[in-house]
């Protein structure tokens, strides 16, 4: 291949490393997971890379996350292989998602509304492996097409799911008079 997968994982591994490395003593000491991101990439470019130890892998197109988690050689040959979806997902492609393989994480449930669908959609495949979600959760209370409010209680969630939020960019407003965008996550 023309990539050389192999040294290009290393390199941002050894780069997300030093930067936990260098984080203040008074943060946890949690590594940081990379997510490997397969945009438009052919199976044959993410079974090398799993070849290499990368095994969270994510896309932002239902389709194409299913197409890739069912190709029979990653299947065969990527056996702990984790998706995460990171695109927009509408509620009508909620059931279409939920028969991907290896489906680890959703990381953009965006209201109460699609909560709810994942996680019945979720209970009926009657499995004892809990999806684990990031909720956006719009901390500024701006007009927002997509995103939770704080008083959604998005934390409050039922079902298997485990507890993820990730909480949207905001304002932060620094004693020097200026603005700073910023984004947490939990």
């Amino acid at each position: 291949m023309a990539v050389d997968v192999g040294r290009s994982l290393r390199s941002v591994s050894e780069k997300i490393r030093g930067a936990a490395a260098r984080r203040p003593a008074a943060l946890p000491d949690i590594s940081p997971r990379l997510v490997a991101v397969g945009k438009t990439k052919p199976p044959a470019l993410l079974i090398e890379a799993y070849r290499h130890g990368q095994r969270h892998f994510g896309e932002n197109y239902v389709q194409e996350l299913v197409e890739k988690a069912s190709d029979s050689q990653v299947l065969s040959t990527c056996p702990d292989i984790k998706w995460h979806f990171i695109g927009h997902l509408q509620k009508n492609n909620v059931n279409k998602l939920m028969v991907a393989p290896n489906l680890f994480m959703i990381e953009t449930i965006d209201s109460i509304k699609l909560a709810d669908k994942v996680d019945l959609s979720w209970q009926k495949k009657k499995t004892s492996q809990k999806l684990k979600v990031m909720v956006q959760v719009n901390t500024s209370e701006e007009d927002s097409k997509y995103r939770v409010t704080v008083s959604d209680q998005a934390c409050n969630l039922p079902g298997e799911r485990e507890r993820c939020v990730c909480v949207c960019p905001f304002f932060l407003r620094l004693p020097t008079g200026s603005q700073r965008f910023v984004s947490v996550c939990l």
